[in-house]
């Protein structure tokens, strides 16, 4: 069997749930490509950056080009209200035209950074926190956007 369609094979294994989330680092590797390949969805986390920006632009790109069937979305991520750049640049993206850009930002919280200390979703050690109200509001325009 080809590496390629290992991931994919190995996914329609997997009974009993109706969504997987498998975490990529952003980048065009190969183990990403795999991922992407065996992926029905994509969802780009992406902090307002130049650099980011452009990391989620080769990623479309990608997409363009070799599987255009995949239905792919981004977040704003990490959204510093502090940072001027991150406001110029999050006001830019959330006014484009585009239907893959889903309108949830997630602001940068110490809440968010302890969800690695904690092992858990922000839902489960923050319940009632505005980071988790922002995820739960994400999941929503996910759910619709997706089925």
């Amino acid at each position: 069997m080809e590496d390629d369609k290992l991931l994919t094979k190995l996914l329609k294994s997997i009974t009993g749930y109706k969504y997987i989330f498998i975490d990529s680092p952003p980048t065009l590797s190969p183990i990403s490509q795999n991922i992407f390949k065996a992926s029905d969805v994509i969802i780009i986390p992406t902090i307002p950056t130049i650099l980011s920006i452009r990391t989620y632009n080769q990623i479309v790109n990608y997409f363009k080009a070799y599987t255009s069937k995949r239905k792919v979305f981004t977040f704003l991520s990490m959204v510093d209200k502090r940072k001027k750049m991150h406001l110029e640049i999050s006001e830019k993206i959330l006014n484009l035209p585009k239907k893959q850009i889903l309108k949830t930002p997630i602001y940068n919280s110490v809440i968010v950074e302890k969800m690695g200390e904690e092992l858990a979703p922000v839902e489960v050690f923050a319940p009632f926190s505005e980071v988790s109200k922002a995820y739960q509001m994400l999941w929503k325009e996910i759910e619709t956007k997706i089925n």
